[in-house]
C-alpha cells in the first residue's frame, strides 16, 4: 500500500469556517481565505502524489463531494468526515486509509500523514521529511506555533497498536493552546517512538494572517503588482466602469467590498470577473478585509463611481519608485464642465501638492507593508482616508502622479459646490478638535 496523506477540509461556506476570523474580515472575506488557503495545501499534496507517490484522500465537512470537486479538483479521493468530534472524524479517518494490520507483516510500516489547511508554512519537503522520520519512529508530530500541531504521521504498526488512536485523539481540548502538550503527556504512557519536527505557524486568529501574507509571496504563479480594492454601498452606478478602469488588461486583481443591499454588486462582479466580498457597513472595515485578502505588493483603494485614467498603473510605479515614497495618489477630475468645479480641482490640487494631504476620491495607493505597518485604516465611521494619510506621511513621504481620475459630481451638483466644500473643511477641522467621530459623521451627511 502506498504511504497515504489525509487532507482535512472545510467547504468554505461564509459563517461557518475561519469564525475567528470573521470579526476582523467578515464572513465572506473568511470563507475566501479558507478557500484560497485549502487550494494552496492542495496543490503541494498534487505534486507529492504525482512526483513521490503519495496517495491523497481528502476529508472534508461542510458542502457535497460535487461542490468540493468543482472548486479544487476530481482528481483527489473526496470522504465526508464522520464523528462526533474532531478526535472521532480523525480516529475514523486513519480507519478507513489504513488497512487493520498486525504489528509483524510487512506493511506495517505504512506511514500515513494528517494535515489540515491552516498552514500556509507546510509543503512538500516537509511531508517528505515526515515521512523520512517514520523509518525510525512509529509517530511523527509538526507542533504549531500556538500549541497545537500541524502535521502528524504515523506507521500502521502504530496506529493499528492497543489504544493509540484513542490516545491521540480522544480527550482533547481541541482549538486550545493545550493541544500538543495534552496529546504527549498521554502518548508517554505508551510504548512508542516520538519524533517533533520543526514548529509552523498556522492561520487561525487576527494576528496570524501576516503569517499568510509572507506565504502568499512565494506562490508560483506571480501575484499581481496591484490590488484594486473598491468598496461599495448599495450604489452600482458607474461601478463596472469604474472596474474596467482599474483592469484594462484583465491582469490586475479587483477587490468588491460591499454592505448593504450586495445581491446586485454580486452580479457585477460575476459579470466582471472581480472577487466579491460582504462586509459590514462601515468602509474603514469593507477597506480592511479587501486588503486582507489582497496579494499585490501596492494597494489601490478605489470609490465606486471614480475612474482610473490609462496607465494608471505605470504612474503609480514611477510615483513609488521616487525617493523614501511610501504611498500617493492621483489628482482630482470631476465629471462636470461647470467653471466652479474648475476651482474645486484646483484647490485639492494644492492641497495635495503643498500640504501632501491626499484623500477622498483621489485614488489613494500605497505599498502593503507600509499599509500593515500603520495596521490598517483606523475603525472610524468617517474621516478614515485623512487619517490614514496622517499616519502615513510620519513613515515616509506621500507622492501626487501627473494623471487625474475622473470621479462623480454627484454630491457636489446636488448639495452645491461651495457648500460642499465649506462641509469637507468643517469635517477636518472637527477632526482635528477632537470632536466624536459620530458626531462628525451624522453631520456630514445632515442627520
Amino acid at each position: 500500500m502506498p504511504d497515504q496523506l489525509i487532507v482535512f477540509a472545510k467547504y468554505p461556506t461564509p459563517g461557518r469556517c475561519k469564525t475567528r476570523l470573521i470579526p476582523e474580515l467578515g464572513a465572506e472575506a473568511a470563507a475566501l481565505l479558507q478557500q484560497e488557503m485549502t487550494a494552496r495545501t492542495l496543490a503541494w499534496a498534487r505534486q507529492l502524489n504525482k512526483v513521490h507517490g503519495v496517495e491523497v484522500s481528502v476529508f472534508y465537512d461542510g458542502g457535497s463531494r460535487q461542490q468540493m470537486q468543482l472548486l479544487f479538483g476530481q482528481e483527489f479521493a473526496y470522504e465526508i468526515q464522520t464523528g462526533k468530534d474532531l478526535g472521532e472524524r480523525l480516529t475514523n479517518a486513519v480507519r478507513q486509509r489504513l488497512p487493520q494490520v498486525q504489528p509483524n507483516e510487512a506493511n506495517a510500516k505504512d506511514k500515513i500523514l494528517i494535515v489540515g489547511t491552516d498552514c500556509p508554512e507546510l509543503d512538500v519537503s516537509d511531508c517528505l521529511a515526515a515521512l523520512k522520520r517514520l523509518d525510525t519512529h512509529d509517530i511523527a508530530i509538526s507542533p504549531a506555533t500556538d500549541g497545537g500541531y500541524v502535521m502528524l504521521g504515523l506507521t500502521a504498526r502504530a496506529a493499528c497498536g492497543p489504544e493509540v488512536l484513542e490516545t491521540l485523539f480522544n480527550e482533547i481540548a481541541w482549538g486550545t493552546e493545550n493541544v500538543l502538550t495534552q496529546t504527549m503527556v498521554r502518548l508517554s504512557a505508551l510504548p512508542i517512538h516520538l519524533t517533533l519536527m520543526p514548529a509552523k505557524n498556522d492561520v487561525d486568529r487576527p494576528e496570524d494572517l501576516s503569517v499568510w501574507h509572507a506565504a502568499i509571496q512565494s506562490i508560483d504563479c506571480p501575484a499581481p503588482e496591484v490590488s484594486v480594492v473598491i468598496p461599495t454601498l448599495n450604489d452600482e452606478r458607474g461601478l463596472e466602469r469604474s472596474i474596467e478602469s482599474a483592469a484594462p488588461n484583465g491582469l490586475t486583481e479587483i477587490i468588491l467590498a460591499a454592505a448593504g443591499d450586495t445581491h446586485q454588486t454580486a452580479l457585477v462582479a460575476a459579470r466582471t470577473g472581480a472577487q466579491f466580498i460582504s462586509c459590514k457597513a462601515s468602509r474603514a472595515h469593507q477597506m480592511n478585509a479587501g486588503a486582507a485578502i489582497a496579494r499585490g505588493k501596492t494597494l489601490l483603494f478605489l470609490h465606486a463611481d471614480t475612474v482610473l485614467p490609462t496607465h494608471a498603473y505605470d504612474s503609480i510605479a514611477d510615483c513609488l519608485s521616487r525617493p523614501n515614497v511610501v504611498g500617493g495618489a492621483f489628482k482630482l477630475r470631476l465629471d462636470s464642465k461647470r467653471l466652479r468645479h474648475r476651482v474645486i480641482e484646483a484647490g485639492v490640487a494644492m492641497r495635495s501638492q503643498i500640504l501632501r494631504m491626499p484623500y477622498g476620491d483621489q485614488g489613494l495607493f500605497m505599498r502593503v507593508s507600509a499599509f500593515r505597518q500603520l495596521q490598517g485604516f483606523a475603525d472610524l465611521p468617517i474621516m478614515e482616508d485623512y487619517d490614514l494619510v496622517r499616519r502615513l506621511k510620519k513613515i515616509g513621504r506621500i507622492g501626487l502622479c501627473n494623471k487625474s481620475v475622473l470621479t462623480s459630481a454627484r454630491r457636489w451638483e446636488r448639495l452645491g459646490a461651495f457648500r460642499v466644500t465649506a462641509i469637507n473643511q468643517l469635517m477636518v477641522l472637527g477632526y482635528h478638535l477632537g470632536i466624536p467621530p459620530n458626531r462628525l459623521a451624522k453631520f456630514y451627511r445632515g442627520k
